[in-house]
């Protein structure tokens, strides 16, 4: 065992388990239950009783809509300006709300109310209190809150009167609308400046743009700048096309004119030279006619007979067609002339192609001209559209300003009035915040009476203090026998004994001892009950077991067995009596008892007698276990001294009343003597305190 054990060390252990082991928080709920059922019904019932003698308080609601315009932000916006330096953004609804709640505002709400207390101060509406605040305190109070997702504000006013509860509801919806309107108004006003100072700007702007276009076009000569470039365009595209017609139809009739010279005379109706097709249109389209008819009469013998009166119709019609392309080619052959006519007709035309090469030429020197002015005139139109339209645009902008600041009012409207409360607000929340209160608090007490014991809980106390568990015994409630003589062998306490009784017989195989010393740092904890009852589960075991009950200050052990204590040790230590004549029998098998004895003045010389220490000796000799209770470490010597007669030492500790201070004197007086104690037998443990745990 170690020299000294804090008495600090349950507590740390505690504070470790707490925030994680939710067993130990039930087993500190469990341990202390009574403490906190008791705190808790107090709490709550002086809670409740306080709640009865609060006043009466009574709640009315109203409502106000606003539909937010965000007008200056918009309206500037919309035409790529900002606001002036200095203005303001447009304000949030919660903005809104503390300005209606602002003391000035609550001011003007006091003196239309006249509330004033006892002795004639005037009293302001509470705005945002806390919700205990406003559930104890009269008021008035007003809170204001935005449904959610909609553009409605209600008000709450709360007060001791219904007429006043009603009243202040309702004054402070005029005064949120009239916040609201004076800051809609202002926000109309700041946009209007603003568009004033612009519109006198971009209407300046306009006027120079004008003025810049007028001055170029008369530099450059022009009118109408987009027509001359129309007109031009259009010369120049004519020209061009007549241009390359005359091209197209001199080429066309010098090629005529070559074709004839070599293939006049050699045409038939038969046999036609492409030359001939090129230059005769008329013999042309006949061939092309033919042979499109040729192609119909081809698809439609697929589909009919020669006899067929359709394909009849076409084969007259093709032959038709060859006696007129016959006619052409002979008038083809005939015309001497038409080659002195090919001839005329291609001078004229080379003449008119130079007449229009020459137009050409002046057309393009003065469309070249063109672009350079259109660029210039472009660029100060689009100047002067863009101002046009901007100055447009801002003058249509305040016009919408003025109509929607006279329409202001339509934005901001009360849609339900606040009505005088027919019952005052139910004091339902309260009680149940009482019941809160009285099991946090119930909670907490037991939490801090828990924290502050400093007793011995269970075995893991034990063993934080490097003492090994010998046992648990369980609680024995005081209807029950104490002694385990007449219990069943499954009864918890039998079986609590059973382990100790095996945990002393591995000690024994370890350290043979034949005496054993029971004793308790202080005194009740049960250290005579547990003497007797492990006497008789060692006897149980098939051993002579000789109880001695040397606690000369108070003997107890005869009680445990209903036996009278007229002789004992005292008589031994005494008297030259044979200890045969002073031990008696218990009536169980195997065990005996020497009681304590008549009373002595002196009991501690007869503890430190040589003769005490014979004695034991003696009795060690005749029987094969010796169990001795004695007093306990801290109310006197004796103990210590029989401690140092015996072959061991067990501790006996009170589940929740031995103390961690208690225990660690016991632990150092037991060191001052260097006895090591064979262990601690847990008493008295109730379920919920802790964990069982054997050994270690």
């Amino acid at each position: 065992m170690s020299a000294t054990m804090p008495c600090n060390r349950l507590k740390n252990l505690h504070n470790e388990a707490f925030p994680l082991d939710p067993l130990l928080i039930w087993q500190i709920l469990w341990r202390r239950k009574w403490i906190v059922i008791r705190a808790c019904l107090v709490i709550t019932v002086v809670a409740a009783l306080g709640a009865q003698l609060l006043p009466r308080i009574y709640q009315a609601k109203a409502k106000v809509r606003y539909k937010s315009s965000e007008a200056s932000l918009m309206f500037m916006s919309g035409i790529g300006l900002s606001l002036p330096p200095g203005a303001a953004p447009v304000e949030t609804m919660q903005t809104r709300i503390a300005l209606a709640t602002s003391r000035p505002a609550l001011e003007r709400i006091a003196a239309r109310m006249q509330t004033r207390n006892a002795q004639g101060v005037m009293v302001l509406p509470r705005a945002r209190s806390g919700l205990i605040r406003k559930r104890l305190q009269a008021g008035p109070f007003i809170d204001l809150q935005v449904l959610s997702e909609t553009d409605v504000i209600q008000i709450d006013g709360r007060a001791a009167d219904a007429d006043a509860a009603g009243m202040l509801a309702n004054s402070v919806a005029d005064s949120l609308i009239e916040v609201m309107r004076e800051q809609a108004r202002e926000e109309y006003k700041i946009a209007k400046v603003a568009l004033e100072g612009q519109i006198n700007t971009l209407k300046a702007a306009y006027l120079q743009a004008s003025e810049e276009l007028r001055n170029y076009k008369v530099s450059a000569g022009t009118v109408d700048m987009n027509n001359e470039m129309r007109v031009a365009v259009e010369r120049m595209d004519t020209l061009m096309q007549n241009k390359h017609s005359a091209i197209i139809e001199l080429a066309g009739i010098k090629s005529q004119m070559e074709i004839l010279r070599q293939q006049v005379g050699a045409e038939s109706a038969d046999k036609v030279s492409s030359a001939t097709l090129a230059e005769n249109t008329q013999i042309r389209a006949l061939k092309v006619t033919i042979y499109d008819l040729e192609m119909q009469l081809a698809g439609m013998l697929t589909e009919k007979t020669r006899e067929h009166p359709d394909v009849q119709a076409l084969t007259i019609r093709i032959a038709k067609a060859k006696d007129q392309l016959a006619i052409e080619v002979k008038r083809f052959q005939e015309a001497p002339g038409a080659l002195q006519a090919l001839e005329r007709n291609a001078a004229a035309m080379e003449t008119h192609l130079a007449g229009i090469n020459t137009e050409i030429e002046r057309q393009a020197a003065a469309l070249s001209a063109l672009p350079q002015k259109a660029f210039g005139e472009s660029h100060l139109q689009i100047k002067l559209a863009t101002s046009q339209n901007l100055y447009n645009a801002a003058l249509a902008y305040l016009h919408q300003i003025g109509m929607a600041e006279s329409m202001v009012t339509g934005d901001i409207r009360l849609i339900e009035e606040a009505q005088v409360p027919d019952a005052p607000k139910t004091k339902l929340a309260i009680y149940v915040m009482c019941m809160i209160m009285g099991i946090l608090g119930g909670l907490v007490f037991g939490f801090l009476i828990d924290s502050a014991d400093d007793t011995i809980k269970s075995a893991a106390d034990v063993q934080a203090r490097g003492l090994t568990v010998m046992g648990v015994v369980p609680f024995i409630r005081s209807r029950e026998s104490r002694s385990i003589a007449g219990r069943e062998s499954r009864d918890p306490v039998c079986e609590a004994y059973r382990a100790i009784r095996n945990q002393i017989d591995f000690a024994r195989q370890a350290k043979p001892f034949k005496s054993l010393l029971i004793a308790s740092a202080m005194a009740g904890e049960g250290k005579t009950v547990t003497a007797a009852n492990l006497g008789v589960a060692l006897a149980r075991a098939m051993k002579n077991v000789l109880l001695v009950d040397a606690n000369l200050r108070k003997p107890a052990l005869h009680q445990v067995f209903d036996l009278p204590n007229a002789k004992g040790l005292t008589t031994l230590l005494t008297e030259q009596v044979p200890a045969a004549e002073v031990i008696q029998p218990t009536g169980i098998k195997g065990l005996s008892l020497l009681a304590g004895g008549p009373h002595s003045a002196d009991p501690a010389s007869l503890i430190e007698s040589d003769r005490m220490r014979a004695l034991l000796a003696e009795l060690a000799g005749a029987y094969d276990v010796l169990v001795l209770d004695s007093p306990s470490f801290l109310n006197c010597h004796d103990a210590i001294m029989l401690a140092g007669y015996t072959d061991g030492v067990i501790i006996i500790g009170a589940s929740g009343q031995t103390t961690d201070t208690a225990l660690s004197q016991a632990a150092y007086i037991l060191q001052q003597a260097r006895i090591v104690p064979l262990g601690m037998i847990l008493n008295k443990f109730r379920s919920g305190s802790g964990c069982i745990l054997f050994g270690g």
